[in-house]
């Protein structure tokens, strides 16, 4: 299918999240987009914008423990973690003129000039490349076409195509090269006609009808075991974690729709607007497929913090919210106050670091409350507080969604929330 001119489509913000460094098995060495070093040699062809979505190596591999090097994310009380699935829910995805229209406001932006429609669901925990058949639509396409020969979107590359714009099918013109983009996507429920991508099987089928019943935009479902040992140390030498099981299965469905727009992008080098990370948009180069990746990093769900440069994924008040089967729910972890956390037995849950670079921290196991800006109260309303712990982890989780692995995106919250 080809695509290249097009009637406009009449049919028509933040929580900075970080990822801590990750030894991507399947690296990305060779990026492109304004300012990237390293082009792909390719022969001259149709310009066109892939976009893929990845939940990266730990979404596929998770998460070893003992870390296997030491700039691996791993948890710090000793957890490995591996996930069955990770499925996430797009609903569109959009490019918009001036992605620098408010240096203070990074959610403005130009008119929408391109987009795809899904829905989409794609777990992230299979691996994904070239799907087939590609998936025709009057205004995209789902990435079929050439490869290049290393970096996103190449034959050692995991993420999922997702579309392929042909050009920017809402302003019925071509891609300006001269120009940055702002990209946006959001996260919606489970549809029923929803597309699926890396989610073909039987047993993934049965999740995401599940999914569709909640309402549900993402759901981890995985296994946990403890392989601290004895060198881990506890906030209280006298806590029992014999009483903590040891290996755990866990199943979260969030209902968490949002929109994430104008988003980042890791792999420019121009100067970002002061108080941000990178610079805003994407830029095409003519001739050629240019990857780019939604990429969603699922450590967030474990984070007990919302500031970014502290972040670090810890499961042992999961594992402690267990019933006697070893599974936990999000529903085991609405009981639990997130500024004072305790064990299925209502003991206080010390903190325990198994990391030798991470120093045991004082007291009562605790969500960071003062990061959050927000209100933390179980006698408010959904809109006006985070009531429980796992108001706390749909909270974080919500934003997991980034763009060419860092770039932060600007946040609007579709569901209560403060």
């Amino acid at each position: 299918m080809t695509v290249k001119t097009l009637a406009p489509n009449r049919a028509e913000n933040t929580m900075k999240t970080t990822r801590y460094a990750v030894a991507l098995a399947l690296s990305l060495p060779a990026l492109w987009g304004l300012g990237c070093s390293g082009d792909h040699a390719h022969a001259a062809g149709p310009t066109t914008l892939v976009i893929t979505v990845s939940g990266e190596d730990t979404a596929r591999a998770g998460y070893a423990f003992p870390p296997a090097a030491a700039e691996a994310v791993a948890f710090v009380d000793g957890w490995a973690l591996t996930f069955d699935h990770l499925i996430v829910s797009i609903g569109e995805v959009t490019l918009s003129g001036t992605p620098d229209l408010s240096p203070t406001d990074q959610s403005k932006t130009g008119a929408v000039v391109a987009r795809a429609r899904g829905p989409w669901v794609v777990d992230l925990a299979k691996k994904g490349a070239v799907v087939d058949p590609p998936l025709a639509v009057s205004s995209f396409r789902t990435a079929h076409g050439t490869a290049p020969a290393s970096g996103r979107g190449s034959a050692g590359d995991d993420a999922v195509r997702l579309v392929e714009f042909e050009n920017l099918n809402v302003a019925g013109r071509d891609f300006d090269p001269t120009a940055r983009y702002a990209l946006g996507f959001v996260q919606v429920p489970v549809a029923a006609d929803a597309k699926r991508l890396a989610a073909t099987d039987a047993e993934t089928g049965a999740l995401i009808d599940e999914m569709k019943a909640a309402g549900a935009t993402i759901a981890y479902v995985g296994k946990a075991t403890w392989k601290g040992g004895a060198a881990c140390t506890s906030s209280d030498p006298a806590y029992d974690w014999g009483a903590v099981p040891k290996t755990v299965s866990f199943k979260f469905l969030l209902k968490a729709p949002v929109d994430l727009v104008n988003c980042q992008n890791s792999d420019l080098s121009g100067k970002p607007f002061d108080g941000e990370e990178k610079q805003r948009g994407v830029q095409v180069k003519m001739g050629q497929a240019n990857f780019n990746q939604i990429t969603f990093h699922n450590d967030h769900a474990f984070w007990l913090t919302a500031d970014h440069e502290a972040a670090l994924p810890f499961f042992d008040q999961i594992a402690a919210a267990a019933r006697s089967d070893g599974s936990v729910t999000l529903d085991d972890l609405a009981t639990l106050d997130p500024t004072a956390l305790k064990d299925k037995a209502g003991r206080n849950l010390p903190w325990r670091s198994c990391l030798a670079s991470v120093p045991v921290r004082e007291g009562t196991r605790r969500v960071d409350a003062n990061a959050f800006g927000v209100s933390f109260d179980a006698t408010k309303g959904p809109k006006e507080a985070l009531r429980n712990y796992a108001e706390v982890v749909t909270y974080v989780a919500a934003v997991q969604g980034h763009f060419n692995d860092d770039g932060l995106c600007a946040v609007t919250r579709r569901y209560d929330s403060p």
